[in-house]
């Protein structure tokens, strides 16, 4: 479907298990802030910082053998791929967010939580994609590789001066 937002994951790190998802029919040309959040035994997803939905989610998440993708899904059934942009992407090994909040409108800081950090802001038509999680922590972040034709954008910014486009064609990070 394509108002439905899924959370895919494996349980044993070599296939994959199952999907938790949520139906929201977005708006074109308006920006989201979107936060998936697992807390306990619940995974909840939030739109403009207001609860959406609440899933029950025990799974244990394994380490996984393959890629982590950030705006498509490609199984033996079906391939999903995202046509927007996104901007300041941030995975966190911490729930944020526990009730409505106030999305954020300013640039994330990476802190010790902080396991993957996107700000998007990179040069018009690139494809090099930096993470900003180890800032100032000691680390080197992780290798982002653009899958498609998905790259950086001027043309549409919500936090700093550019974005990262996806066209739905196969793209993801």
């Amino acid at each position: 479907s394509p108002n439905r937002w899924h959370f895919y994951y494996s349980t044993d790190g070599v296939n994959g298990a199952g999907s938790v998802y949520w139906d929201y029919t977005f708006s074109t040309s308006t920006w989201y802030h979107v936060a998936i959040v697992r807390d306990g035994d619940y995974m909840t997803m939030y739109v403009n910082g207001t609860l959406v939905g609440t899933n029950a989610f025990t799974a244990n998440i394994a380490d996984v053998n393959f890629n982590l993708q950030i705006g498509g899904y490609i199984s033996t059934l079906d391939d999903y791929y995202l046509d927007g942009y996104m901007d300041e992407i941030r995975i966190s090994n911490t729930a944020r967010y526990n009730g409505n909040f106030t999305a954020p409108t300013a640039a994330y800081t990476a802190d010790a939580n902080t396991s993957l950090l996107l700000h998007c802001d990179g040069s018009n038509g690139g494809t090099s994609f930096t993470d900003s999680s180890w800032t100032g922590i000691g680390g080197k972040g992780h290798t982002i590789t653009a899958v498609g034709d998905v790259t950086n954008t001027r043309a549409q910014s919500k936090v700093g001066d550019s974005s990262i486009k996806f066209d739905g064609t196969g793209d993801s990070l």
